[in-house]
C-alpha cells in the first residue's frame, strides 16, 4: 500500500512543527491548531504571493509505503516521488518538510530528504524531522530536489479561470467534452476559454504558435508549453508598488 498528500502552511506552523522534537507525529498539532481558529493552510492569495516572494513551505501531511520485497519498494518510490512532482513542481518552494517513523526515515533520506532531527518516542518507535531548504539546494546535486525547487516567474500570467481549464487539461489530460462536465459548463464556454488561453499566449509569445494552424493545434501548443512550464499553471502576485513609490 503507497499513499501520499503534502500541503502548502504557513510559516508559522511550519517553524512550530520543525522545532518541536515532541518525540510523534505533528498531524494532530494540525487539528489542534484548526480548533483553535488558527490559520493552517496558506491561502491561494497567499500561495500567489509566496510564489512571487521568498517561497512557501511545503509539509508532507502523510506518507506510507508498505510492500514485500525492496525492489516492490524501490519501484513505488519512484513512482510517488514522479507523482509528488508532477504535483508541485512550478511553485516556489521555501522548505519542504515530512515528520517520518521508522522505516520512512530511510525513505525520506533516500529521495534527498536531509535529516533535521531524530528522538525516541518512549514506546519503540525513532521519530524524525526531514526537510530540504532552498539554501540547501545550493550545495546539494540530487536532480529529484533539483528538479523540484527549480522556479521561474511566469511569464504569460494566465487569468484564474484559465488556468484551472489549463491544470484540468494538461495535468488531469482532460478532453473539451469532459472539460466542460467537470466545469459544468458548455462546450461553447469551454471553447471560448480556449482561445482566450490562445490570445494571452499569443500576446506574450508569439513563437509560441508558429507553425500551429487551427484550434486543436493551438491547444497542443499551449498544452506543451505549460506542462514544461508548470508555473503559469499556479497562482502568482507580485506585491503592489507603495503609492509613494
Amino acid at each position: 500500500m503507497a499513499t501520499m498528500s503534502a500541503c502548502f502552511v504557513t510559516s508559522k506552523l511550519a517553524d512550530h512543527l520543525i522545532d518541536q522534537q515532541a518525540g510523534h507525529y505533528p498531524y494532530p498539532k494540525l487539528l489542534d491548531w484548526e480548533a483553535e481558529g488558527k490559520q493552517v493552510y496558506l491561502t491561494d492569495q497567499e500561495l500567489a504571493a509566496a510564489n512571487a516572494g521568498e517561497g512557501a513551505d511545503l509539509f508532507f501531511a502523510y506518507v506510507w509505503v508498505q510492500l514485500g520485497t525492496q525492489e516492490e519498494r524501490t519501484k513505488v518510490r519512484a513512482l510517488l516521488s514522479r507523482a509528488w512532482l508532477d504535483r508541485h513542481q512550478g511553485y516556489k518552494i521555501k522548505r519542504v518538510f515530512i515528520s517520518a517513523l521508522d522505516e520512512l526515515i530511510d525513505e525520506a533520506e533516500t529521495v534527498g530528504l536531509l535529516k533535521w532531527w531524530e528522538v525516541d518516542n518512549g514506546v519503540g518507535y525513532r521519530v524524525a524531522m526531514l526537510g530540504v531548504t532552498a539554501q540547501d539546494t545550493e550545495a546539494m546535486s540530487n536532480p529529484f530536489i533539483a528538479e523540484l525547487f527549480a522556479y521561474m516567474p511566469p511569464q504569460i500570467r494566465f487569468s484564474r479561470a484559465e488556468r484551472e481549464l489549463l491544470r484540468l487539461a494538461a495535468v488531469e489530460g482532460l478532453s473539451d467534452l469532459e472539460l466542460a462536465s467537470h466545469l459544468c459548463v458548455s462546450p461553447d464556454a469551454i471553447k471560448k476559454r480556449w482561445n482566450a488561453c490562445f490570445y494571452r499566449a499569443h500576446k506574450q509569445m508569439p513563437a509560441l504558435f508558429e507553425g500551429a494552424k487551427g484550434y486543436g493545434s493551438q491547444r497542443r501548443a499551449v498544452l506543451e508549453y505549460v506542462q514544461m512550464n508548470r508555473e503559469e499553471l499556479w497562482p502568482y502576485q507580485p506585491p503592489k508598488p507603495n503609492a509613494g513609490s
